[in-house]
């Protein structure tokens, strides 16, 4: 990163549309890591999702590359393909000739994709025309069944979307991995004697009782103690975690009632 000032995207970069999406964050850190004369080379998001943070902050060149990882299959897949120069140019052309229906929405959000393009696909396309963006299974499309106020492609811009795919590809040499994996194991095998782990664990709606916290932090307790280890033996490594996990111990904070 270098010392003048760099042009960060005030909006998300991303393809995905994520509630409460961090992409505006991006100019924070890239504040923090001049503040402090943090150089980070490589910046790391075991939780990635919509990847906002690290795309803006990669094509800023705020940081040398990126290394993304997410537990869903779909979206870990998505990024794959866009990071993928075969994959990405099926991606658009999907992209730019998909049907936007209630009834093409159904067939997408019915099947079980076998290839990573497939997951890839059905990721953007249910992401882009379903209700807030949830890939849950229960939630429904943009406008709902009657499409009387909005209508299902309303934030589907095809061209739109298959430029960002494009220009986003042309960085595939400037990420490390992506990886579908749990983030104990992303992290030991993503960390490196110069990179910025970024945490932000998804919301969660399981009940969580008292022994599942006490697992939680001390797991969190053990990582952030082999982290000062890596500081020692491997140099230096710097680590955020996101305001939100109170006290930087519990991983899965964002709690809601089952």
């Amino acid at each position: 990163m270098t010392s003048e000032v760099l042009k960060i995207r005030s909006l998300s970069g991303s393809l995905l549309r994520y509630p409460g999406g961090k992409g505006r964050h991006a100019k924070i850190l890239a504040s923090l890591f001049k503040l402090n004369k943090l150089q980070p080379k490589t910046f790391i998001e075991p939780f990635c999702g919509g990847a906002s943070i690290s795309l803006n902050l990669l094509e800023a060149d705020a940081v040398e590359t990126i290394s993304l990882n997410d537990l869903d299959p779909m979206i870990a897949s998505l990024w794959k393909a866009v990071f993928s120069t075969s994959d990405s140019k099926w991606l658009s052309e999907q992209v730019m000739t998909a049907p936007l229906t209630l009834e093409y929405w159904d067939y997408q959000k019915s099947i079980i994709p076998q290839t990573l393009r497939e997951r890839a696909f059905q990721c953007l396309y249910l992401n882009r025309t379903s209700f807030s963006g949830l890939l849950h299974k229960h939630a429904g499309p943009i406008g709902g069944r009657k499409q009387d106020r909005w209508t299902i492609g309303c934030r589907f811009n095809r061209e739109k979307l298959a430029a960002r795919i494009e220009k986003l590809s042309s960085y595939a040499n400037r990420v490390n991995f992506i990886e579908n994996k749990p983030w104990r194991n992303f992290i030991s095998q993503s960390i490196t004697s110069s990179c910025f782990l970024y945490f932000d664990p998804p919301t969660t709606t399981r009940r969580i009782d008292f022994i599942d916290m006490y697992l939680m932090k001390m797991s969190m307790l053990y990582y952030m103690i082999i982290y000062l280890i890596s500081v020692i033996f491997l140099g230096f490594c710097h680590m955020m975690i996101q305001k939100s996990f109170e006290i930087c111990i519990c991983l899965e904070n964002k709690l809601t009632a089952a």
